[in-house]
């Protein structure tokens, strides 16, 4: 190879002296084309003499003869008559559709733009178009092949290849036109940046909604029209905009009035004969157990939002004076509230984790269980909590000798545990901990009382709590010993089945390696062999300097193949002498390389490297991949050895010093400590870890993490599939698919080796955790003891009374926590019974029939109560019979009274009282639905529902701000036999949107509000659904007007829903009192709200 590069150059070196170039101030041309193709007909600019590929600037000799590059073309723009249109995506194929329905055919010269990433077009080839559509997606892609000269950087060589810039700046446009043109309204976007660089003689803005925000909107479309000097931020603040916030609105006015044509749908309503549109308001009221949860979520909600809000100094600062980060921190406890109104199963990392519920869609039965299970979890720990803290008390009074307080306090804590021992399973350590000390203290004579549980009874009692706790987690090793069984024996097969198609194969080997040997003297042979052929090239390559280029490199070429095919002939050898049933990818580089497809398979390996642009154990040819693959299997093997020798060392031979070695190491951590067994396996599975799973990232289109199969398995799947596409041997193609189920098991194996690892990591915590059980605090020695133990916790005299105090007021928050546990688990269990047709019988005051009326009344206490009584109570009237209870009840709970439970005396207000129905009392009649959903789900499934039966050809609009709230309806509307499409996908979107257009069965188009609210023209539909209320009143007035706009001949009806109650309910009325609070909350645009203003959304 040397050899050949010394030949090379000195080659070049000849030919330039011949020609009588001077080397050394060589200049390199420059060629304008990134295919990088030297074979392609190559055509010189008239100008500069830049050189360029004829196919690839689209130059065709007959139609010019002459050409211009497009550099020369930026000097001097061309003018022409056309006409450039830039419009979002998602409008394009109705632009389309909307000129060719509005011109004669073929009467105007229509073309899409696609970018110069797509194709590089000819600007002489797009004046001869009368209208260029193009869409800010391809305009913001431009902006990064704007002018070839702007933000290059100067390269001590130039460049051997050019990137052509884009056509759009080589022509004076006579008209630019911007669709939707608020796209433009942030000054710092490319899109904005880009179209200002644009040449144009007319500028024309479309917009409906040209202030989304505020004022700043209008100064993004001043600077795209070049209306100087307004266009410039200086004068456009200091003439425009400190005027009118100082309240003189006199330049905007006249400015605007000049630059501006403006219709309002009411100036050209009777023109236009636009139908009715009629709103509907649908308030919602959350079932029981709905608002349970949101009664939690919101105070959860509000926690999070006050820890964020702290850091802010003033409340009434104004989120676009915040940092991004901290508004999104902001922003999303009310994202999750929001999200609460809708389902519960929607709300991420709340207040309860629905992650470990298998079914995607949880029904409110479903939910119930969960807030049960979640209701007994929160009163256990408040029971733990409890008992804890009367454990402590009782160890303060030990150490102030105050013996007979401590059997009292350990009394207390028996007596505790016990009185809720229907309800909730006190901790077993606590347990453990009151009843060893308990008897302790009884043997030493401290206790004049008998105690209901007999003396002598504690020690066994406490022995059988303690065998029961390390029976758990014993039960949970074997557990994951025979799951780990399974699985290693699913390796184990998968390993003979390699085996098996391995020996099949081996005899009757089909690759053209017939010099291949086993023995230890073949390979010697194959190492003269390879050393010969490298001595023969060197002379070879020497007597062949005085022949013709062409003969040389035919001569090389083929001597280099020989070297790499003695290489791969050795290298195969030993390999198979190593490990002879894995072997597949080494004979198939051998195949690859004997029919001439070792450059394409190294290129198909490289360019798979290459997606692992972290990956530093790169290889430069076919034998360092040999040698790597090689070394992986070895290392892969080796390290699963050795920790499974580990966790067999760990479940079956645990010691009291290893629970010594592990608290030192990693419980209480000593410094100086050696490494326990525990975290040795735990170094030993992370080393595992890598070599089976891709630590790196991986370049692709959204710059995702990937944590599936290793890079050494990717190259090795990539390598099949080379074999699979270019028709390889069957028996290498069946070796290969064998050995990536190997290591597929072996991926399976892992999860049960790491479950074994965290098993027996619990059972030695458990060890720790029994030997610390029944210690108790003890007095610091005036002086230093020998005989100071690690595990001690040792108070001063003077810390005793605080000490004391602290786990007092402990015990005192504990119990009121357990009492609200046990008032909220009651409440949820009346719930059960309400879903279980189980209706309490009588109400507590006047002892009639609780479900007279159509209902009754279910405190947070869980106390139940009819109507008369509960309207009563928070009235001090009887009620009158002019109205039905419900109303009269729901206009006093708006007054939000305080009062207590009658039973329990447990204070609460009135707005925190849920209803039982026992039957609907809606204004409109709903048909049945198929399946359980939640109140705001069931009633946009319930209204299309009903359209469908009532109006079957009505076509309806669903927007929402949510994917995830739209994925809930379409799992309720697929249920209920509703016929939908989503007009998200961008594959699919106009797929979708014209399918909604023509088919007469498919009624129903779900929208992100964000997606599908601009532009669009959907006259087809009458119906529009807003599930939620919006933060953004123009997008709101954007979704309605994609339906009530030109064109639509029949009424249309919106349905806008919210929840009582509720954050809905306070974003409705914030937004429709304050014309200010038009606001968008994203992190992009955040501008009016201060975060005075969004805590009120809370409360």
């Amino acid at each position: 190879m040397l050899v050949l590069l010394m030949f090379k150059i000195l080659e070049q070196i000849i030919c330039k002296l011949l020609a009588g170039t001077d080397v050394s101030q060589e200049e390199e041309e420059e060629t304008l084309c990134t295919c990088g193709n030297p074979s392609n007909l190559y055509v010189q600019c008239d100008i500069c003499s830049l050189w360029c590929h004829a196919p690839c600037v689209n130059y065709v000799k007959e139609k010019c003869e002459d050409f211009i590059c497009i550099k020369c073309l930026y000097i001097k723009p061309i003018d022409c008559g056309s006409t450039l249109v830039i419009v979002p995506e998602t409008l394009l194929y109705q632009w389309l559709a909307e000129i060719s329905k509005h011109t004669v055919m073929d009467s105007a010269q229509i073309m899409v733009y696609n970018g110069v990433f797509k194709e590089y077009i000819n600007p002489l080839h797009l004046i001869s178009k009368d209208i260029i559509l193009v869409t800010y997606e391809t305009i913001r892609k431009e902006l990064d092949r704007v002018r070839h000269h702007e933000f290059s950087i100067k390269l001590r060589r130039p460049k051997s290849y050019a990137y052509p810039p884009s056509p759009l700046l080589a022509i004076k446009w006579w008209r630019i036109c911007l669709d939707e043109a608020q796209m433009v309204e942030s000054s710092h976007s490319k899109a904005t940046e880009m179209t200002c660089k644009l040449l144009s003689q007319n500028r024309w803005c479309v917009t409906g909604t040209p202030v989304e925000r505020d004022l700043r909107d209008l100064y993004g479309l001043v600077n795209f029209l070049d209306y100087r000097p307004y266009s410039v931020n200086h004068w456009w603040n200091k003439l425009i905009l400190l005027p009118y916030c100082k309240g003189d609105p006199r330049p905007i006015v006249a400015l605007f009035s000049k630059m501006m044509w403006r219709n309002s749908k009411e100036d050209v309503a009777d023109e236009l004969n636009w139908p009715k549109l009629e709103e509907q308001e649908h308030s919602l009221s959350l079932s029981p157990v709905e608002a349970y949860y949101y009664q939690r979520q919101e105070e959860f909600c509000l926690k999070m939002f006050n820890a964020v809000s702290n850091q802010v100094s003033e409340a009434s600062t104004s989120l676009s004076d915040l940092d991004s980060t901290l508004v999104n921190k902001l922003l999303r406890p009310l994202h999750k509230l929001r999200l609460a109104c809708c389902h519960p199963q929607l709300v991420k990392n709340g207040y309860i984790n629905f992650s470990s519920f298998k079914k995607r869609y949880m029904s409110m039965e479903e939910l119930l269980k969960k807030m049960i299970v979640q209701a007994k979890q929160e009163g256990r720990e408040s029971l733990r909590q409890l008992v804890a803290a009367i454990n402590g008390m009782a160890g303060i009074h030990i150490l102030n000798e105050k013996f007979q307080d401590a059997v009292d306090a350990y009394r207390e804590a028996m007596y505790t545990w016990n009185n809720y021992k229907d309800d909730y399973e006190c901790d077993r350590l606590q347990r453990i901990h009151t009843m060893e000390n308990l008897s302790n203290l009884i043997k030493e004579g401290h206790s004049s009382h008998c105690c209901a549980v007999s003396d002598d009874q504690l020690d066994s009692l406490a022995a059988k709590l303690r065998s029961e706790y390390i029976k758990k987690q014993h039960n949970n090793v074997n557990a994951a010993v025979r799951a780990l069984s399974v699985a290693a024996s699913t390796v184990k097969s998968s390993l003979n089945k390699a085996y098996t198609i391995q020996d099949v194969h081996l005899k009757s080997e089909v690759l053209p390696l017939d010099n291949i040997c086993h023995g230890p003297n073949e390979e010697a042979e194959v190492h003269v062999h390879v050393e010969e052929a490298d001595d023969n090239i060197e002379i070879n390559a020497e007597d062949l300097v005085e022949d013709t280029d062409d003969e040389l490199n035919d001569d090389v070429e083929e001597a280099d193949k020989e070297v790499e095919a003695k290489e791969v002939e050795h290298f195969t050898v030993t390999v198979i002498n190593k490990a002879p049933e894995f072997h597949w990818w080494s004979s198939a580089v051998s195949w690859s390389i004997a029919n001439d497809l070792s450059s394409e398979l190294f290129s198909s390996l490289q360019y798979e490297l290459n997606l692992f642009p972290d990956f530093i154990f790169g290889f430069h040819s076919l034998i360092g991949f040999q040698y790597s693959v090689l070394n992986f299997i070895d290392t892969l093997q080796n390290e699963r050895e050795r920790i499974l020798h580990m966790l067999n060392n760990l479940t079956h031979s645990t010691t009291e010093s290893d629970i010594v070695a592990a608290t030192q190491c990693h419980f209480r951590i000593i410094q100086g400590a050696a490494l326990c067994l525990f975290c040795k396996a735990e170094n030993a599975l992370k080393n595992y870890e890598k070599l089976l799973f891709s630590q790196y990232q991986i370049r692709t289109d959204d710059n995702a993490s990937s944590r599936s199969s290793s890079v050494y398995e990717r190259l090795l799947k990539c390598m099949l599939s080379f074999l699979i596409t270019k028709s390889g041997p069957l028996s290498l193609i069946e070796s290969g698919k064998s050995y990536m189920n190997y290591l597929e098991s072996l991926r399976n194996e892992f999860k049960f080796v790491t479950r074994l690892w965290m098993a027996a990591e619990q059972q030695i915590r458990a060890y720790d955790e029994l030997s610390m059980a029944a210690k108790r605090f003890k007095l610091l020695p005036s002086s230093g003891s020998d005989h100071m133990q690690i595990n001690d916790i040792f108070l001063s005299h003077s810390e005793l009374s605080s000490k004391r105090l602290e786990f007092e007021s402990d015990a005192k928050m504990s119990k009121l926590s357990l009492e609200r546990n046990l008032r909220q688990l009651t409440y949820l269990r009346n719930l059960t019974k309400t879903n279980d047709s189980e209706e309490p019988s009588n109400c507590p005051i006047c002892t009639g029939p609780l479900q007279r009326n159509d209902g009754w009344a279910v405190l947070p206490c869980g106390h139940c109560y009819c109507l008369e009584c509960i309207y009563s109570l928070i009235c001090r009237h009887a009620p009158s019979s002019h109205q039905p209870v419900f109303l009269q009840i729901e206009e006093a709970i708006s007054r939000k009274v305080q009062l207590s439970c009658p039973m329990c005396r447990e204070k609460l207000s009135s707005h925190e009282i849920n209803f039982v129905k026992s039957s609907l009392l809606e204004e409109e009649s709903l048909p049945l639905l198929k399946g359980s959903y939640s109140t705001k789900i069931a009633a946009v499934t319930g209204i299309l529902l009903k359209i469908k039966q009532n109006e079957p050809s009505t076509k309806s609009l669903v927007f929402s701000s949510s994917m995830q709230v739209l994925n809930f309806i379409s799992h309720a509307l697929f249920e209920n036999d509703i016929d939908h499409a989503f007009l998200t996908n961008k594959k699919q979107y106009q797929v979708n949107l014209k399918k909604f257009k023509t088919s007469l069965t498919l009624n129903v188009l779900l929208m992100h509000l964000s997606s599908g609210s601009k532009g669009l023209n959907i006259v087809e539909a009458t119906r529009v659904i807003l599930v939620e209320p919006f933060l953004n009143i123009g997008a709101e007035l954007q979704a309605i007007g994609r339906v009530h706009r030109m064109g639509q001949t029949k009424p249309v009806v919106v349905h806008k829903f919210y929840v009582k109650n509720s954050v809905e309910e306070r974003i409705k009325e914030m937004m429709s009192n304050s014309a200010e609070m038009a606001t968008s909350l994203s992190a992009k645009d955040k501008y009016g709200f201060t975060v005075d203003q969004l805590k009120k959304l809370f409360c």
